[in-house]
């Protein structure tokens, strides 16, 4: 898993996660439909991606986006975290035994 927490922290994760892949920034901007120079541009940081690009070139490296808190401890600080995890916890709960049931 990468964090990114700042903008700036984009560009490098591109960099590493297309080095990664061994990609050369041509490859993954074919694979992204994107131009080249984008991609350049977006991994030194110049511009930062829109969502759709970003997602896009997410996708070309068979990866996905997740939105989690920027800290560890939100979750035992903010209560929206709190009530998301105990609906989320409960849902699991209710499956599984209707999972259970169907057996």
């Amino acid at each position: 898993m990468i964090r990114i927490t700042d903008p700036s922290q984009i560009g490098p994760a591109l960099t590493d996660l297309r080095t990664m892949h061994g990609l050369t920034q041509g490859q993954l901007a074919e694979a992204a439909g994107l131009w080249q120079n984008r991609v350049s541009s977006y991994e030194r940081g110049k511009v930062t991606p829109s969502t759709v690009n970003l997602l896009a070139i997410l996708r070309a490296l068979g990866l996905g986006l997740s939105i989690v808190p920027v800290d560890d401890t939100a979750a035992a600080v903010d209560p929206r975290w709190e009530r998301l995890i105990e609906t989320m916890a409960t849902h699991i709960r209710l499956t599984a035994a209707q999972a259970g049931e169907a057996r």
